[in-house]
């Protein structure tokens, strides 16, 4: 074996052993500048000093650095303190990293012990007890969250409203083009209403959420709610398995600056004094611009914001929003589609209903629309399927029967059916057309 393939073969794992006891050392020097009083404050002024963090203690060595700090909570209003609560860090400088749940690789890991408390306001307490996370950064730049909390309660102050929710973990990855996956499990939520005495229980219920790139974004997203048992005591008393809601948005394949939308809510059964035992509902909006996705945004960040400001000017303001949202939506194409199906008195029913709006461009001011524009723009078709033999042994029996006698539901191997047609002001209703200019002013 040539000497210089030899000295090869001994440099390379002396390298990699100096590269893994160097770099810990460089991380935990960026760990020390980064953690500065000046950076703390910067947090601070952010957040209009709501969030201020203090640095009680910290300690950098070789290959882990350890933190405690406080934050310090006050009210938006009045700057009033409200929580001060202790965090400890333990941060581990890569490659290697020698966590409480094993052995990691990646350029820093952090553990994080949170004591949260009691939180109290005027009108509920909340007890958190303690919360555990790791945050795990790689060497691709992406960002690893893992998080848990024994259990949660939520109680009013007048003792008549009750949450529990035990057993939460949180975890979730994010890449450096901010697409990623997360997921929040629970063992249960418990909800009790002690002036009615309604309880309502949720069992394992969990969130999932892809997305490919920024959530406000047109990339692609997807978010899913399972509950396999939703329960509530009497008055109410009714049972639900397998509710599912599951919801995604997808660029066209079309056409640039354009997002579509689906959702499916599914109740798989249902077990109730009402004859509804099963229901699904399936719906897709197709052509969404994202100037309207824009201004729909801004307008419940509008609707949500915290700025002290005089109901008048508010009100105003939400107005603008609510204008300017409500003119793309007139002005641009869109296409909704939908699907109901329920099971009633044992037999199922179904609802088909697509709606298709040109758009008006032209239309510069929602008060500018009229009734003979909007119909001429709009096309909507429905189908109605009903079980013949579940409604004639429902109490909608005689009017079953007296809409199937005039001829709007059309009966077929053991199925009632409607169709409906409105295209360019005319309205079909089982091929017979009825036309609509005799409403029109």
């Amino acid at each position: 074996m040539p000497r210089k393939f030899k000295r090869a073969i001994i440099a390379i794992p002396a390298l990699i052993i100096a590269f893994c006891l160097i770099v810990p050392k460089v991380i935990g020097t960026g760990v020390r500048e980064t953690i500065t009083d000046q950076a703390l404050n910067q947090l601070a002024i952010a957040t209009g000093g709501q969030i201020n963090i203090s640095r009680s203690k910290l300690e950098s060595r070789w290959f882990n650095s350890s933190a405690e700090f406080i934050i310090d909570l006050t009210h938006p209003q009045n700057n009033n303190a409200i929580l001060s609560l202790p965090l400890l860090s333990k941060i581990h400088h890569g490659p290697i990293l020698l966590t409480q749940t094993g052995l990691d690789f990646g350029l820093l890991g952090v553990e994080i012990i949170l004591d949260l408390a009691k939180l109290s306001s005027d009108e509920v307490a909340i007890e958190l007890g303690v919360l555990a996370a790791s945050v795990v950064a790689g060497f691709n730049q992406n960002l690893t969250v893992e998080a848990s909390i024994p259990n949660l309660e939520i109680r009013s102050k007048r003792e008549n409203l009750y949450i529990n929710m035990s057993e939460l973990n949180f975890d979730s990855k994010v890449n450096l083009d901010l697409s990623g996956h997360t997921k929040l499990t629970l063992n249960e939520i418990l909800i009790q209403n002690r002036l009615s005495n309604i309880q309502i229980s949720l069992n394992n219920p969990s969130l999932t959420l892809e997305t490919e790139g920024p959530v406000e974004s047109s990339s692609e997203s997807a978010l899913s709610v399972v509950i396999p048992s939703l329960a509530a005591s009497e008055p109410l008393s009714f049972k639900v398995n397998n509710l599912r809601l599951d919801w995604r948005s997808t660029p066209s394949s079309t056409e640039s600056g354009l997002t579509n939308f689906s959702q499916h809510i599914l109740m798989d059964e249902i077990v109730s004094e009402l004859p509804l035992t099963s229901f699904s509902w399936k719906s897709e909006m197709s052509g969404v611009s994202d100037e309207l996705i824009a201004s729909y945004n801004r307008m419940l960040l509008g609707m949500q914001s915290q700025t002290v400001m005089d109901p008048l000017s508010r009100v105003a303001e939400l107005t603008r929003y609510g204008n300017e949202t409500s003119s793309l939506l007139i002005q641009n194409e869109l296409k909704l589609a939908n699907v109901l199906i329920m099971e009633s008195y044992e037999g199922e029913h179904s609802l088909e209903l697509d709606i298709a709006w040109e758009g008006l461009p032209g239309l510069s001011r929602i008060e500018d629309l009229n009734f003979e524009d909007a119909l001429e723009a709009l096309a909507v078709e429905g189908n109605l399927s009903l079980s013949q033999e579940a409604l004639l042994a429902s109490p909608f029996a005689a009017l079953a029967e007296h809409y199937t006698n005039e001829n709007y539901l059309i009966p077929n191997n053991g199925v009632l059916s409607l169709q409906a047609v409105l295209d360019k002001g005319l309205l079909t209703v089982n091929d017979e057309a009825i036309p609509l200019e005799q409403f029109v002013q």
